[in-house]
This record gives structure tokens, C-alpha cells and sequence, in this order.
């Protein structure tokens, strides 16, 4: 069904509309933007400033850039986002790493009806895969993000290596802490 109104609603088509579901969870358009490139210089980032004709045509960006993206992305029904403690870090302590712009572009929009689904991918570093380091990661990135929980809390790159201590923390942040209303892995 293709939602439109003159009330500057977002259109969106939504496949699972009209279908009985036992999955609550939906993505409007089956669309998604992941932030990893936000706050990384390596990938276009510039953290201040106003850009050059030059630095435009080199796909250059700042943070007033991904405001605009970001409401756009709202405006037309597009509401995942993927985000990451990972995704510029380099930038965490100037508070522009992917998750302190996403966190700024949420308060920042003005539509505050229209609330983004928000997915946390945990980085799963090979030193880091006890559920403590699971459930901290995602608890920080609430606090960051300002959010009681994510809708999607996942793991990436599992592979081979025991991972029990993912899982464990996966299941604690859905079912104990309710941080995430639900977990996956990305692979």
C-alpha cells in the first residue's frame, strides 16, 4: 500500500501491510542507510568548515550535510539507519563519531512524530567477545544515541572463533537489560 497525504506525511509503500505477520518488526520501503562513513575523514568527512568547490566535487562532506541527508531520508519514508561504536571513531572524542551525529540528527529533526528504527552493530573485535563486552557496547551506544533501546542489536563477522559469549550478551541485552527489541547477525 502507498501511503500519501497533503499533510506533509512521509510516502512510503509498506509490503507487509496487509499481511498477518508473526514478526512485529517491519522496515517501511525495505530501505536502510548504514552511517559508516560519518565522521570518517578516510571516507569524506570533513568535521568543520565550509567546503571548496574542490573538496564538493571530491564527495566531500560535513556534519550539516548528513542533517540534510538525514531529514530527506525521514521526509521520504526511508527510517533505518545502521550505526556502530565503530563508525568514525576516530572522531569520538570531538563528539562527531557516527553515533554522536546520528544522536544529533534524531534530537535535530523537526518532525518528532516520525521516530527512526535504529540498528547497533557490535564490531566484534577478537578481544572483545564476552557478553560483557556485548552488553556494555550496546548500553554505551544507547547512552550516546540517547535511546532507552536499539530496534536491532547484531553481531558481525562471527565466523569460526567461539562465540557463546556474543550470543550470551545478545540474549541479556534483549531479555534482562532491554536495550534491543531484537538481535541478529551480520555476516
Amino acid at each position: 500500500a502507498t501511503f500519501r497525504s497533503s499533510s506533509n506525511e512521509p510516502s512510503y509503500v509498506d509490503f507487509l501491510a496487509d499481511y498477518e505477520d508473526e514478526n512485529d518488526f517491519h522496515i517501511p520501503n525495505r530501505l536502510g542507510v548504514s552511517t559508516r562513513c560519518w565522521g570518517d575523514e578516510k571516507e569524506g568527512f570533513v568535521p568543520s568548515g565550509k567546503l571548496k568547490k574542490q573538496q564538493l566535487r571530491e564527495g566531500k562532506f560535513v556534519p550539516g550535510d548528513l542533517q540534510m541527508a538525514y531529514n530527506s531520508l525521514l521526509e521520504e519514508g526511508v527510517l533505518l539507519f545502521e550505526t556502530s561504536p565503530d563508525f568514525g571513531k576516530a572522531m569520538a572524542g570531538k563528539k562527531l563519531s557516527a553515533e554522536d551525529i546520528l544522536a544529533r540528527c534524531i534530537k535535530e529533526y523537526q518532525e518528532s512524530d516520525t521516530t527512526p528504527l535504529i540498528v547497533d552493530t557490535f564490531a566484534n573485535k577478537i578481544w572483545q567477545r564476552g557478553s560483557n563486552a556485548v552488553t556494555s557496547s550496546l548500553t554505551s551506544s544507547c547512552e550516546k544515541l540517547e535511546v532507552s533501546a536499539v530496534d536491532v542489536y547484531q553481531a558481525k563477522k562471527i565466523g569460526w572463533l567461539p562465540s557463546g559469549g556474543i550470543i550470551k550478551g545478545m540474549t541479556e541485552a534483549v531479555v534482562d537489560q532491554g536495550t534491543a527489541n531484537y538481535v541478529g547477525v551480520q555476516d
